[in-house]
């Protein structure tokens, strides 16, 4: 389930929107560490801005952010410290995205 958010949090990012700029190294997405590969290098080389897409995303990641706070509420005793950390590195993966575009 934490893969699953990972990968989530990642591919709901409106990263087009910061294509003509290098994101810090504080914006690295999260390792994924159970092999899983990244399909989504295609959109970065992708110059076209869809604005349906990037509202679709924006909302995604407010909804993801809202389901996080939910599972940490009902699961935190039973999530070991490296399943803590690994969705800590995604709301703050996607923290400073946004602290970034703003």
């Amino acid at each position: 389930m934490i893969m699953l958010l990972v990968k989530l949090v990642d591919e709901t990012l409106p990263k087009i929107l910061l294509s003509d700029r290098k994101l810090s190294s504080k914006s690295e997405p999260p390792e994924i560490k159970e092999g899983e590969e990244d399909e989504d290098e295609e959109e970065e080389s992708i110059l076209q801005f869809n604005q349906d897409a990037c509202f679709t995303k924006c909302i995604s990641q407010l909804l993801l952010i809202s389901a996080v706070r939910e599972v940490i509420d009902e699961f935190f005793e039973m999530l070991d410290p490296d399943q803590i950390k690994t969705i800590l590195d995604c709301l703050n993966y996607s923290c400073n995205f946004a602290q970034e575009f703003n």
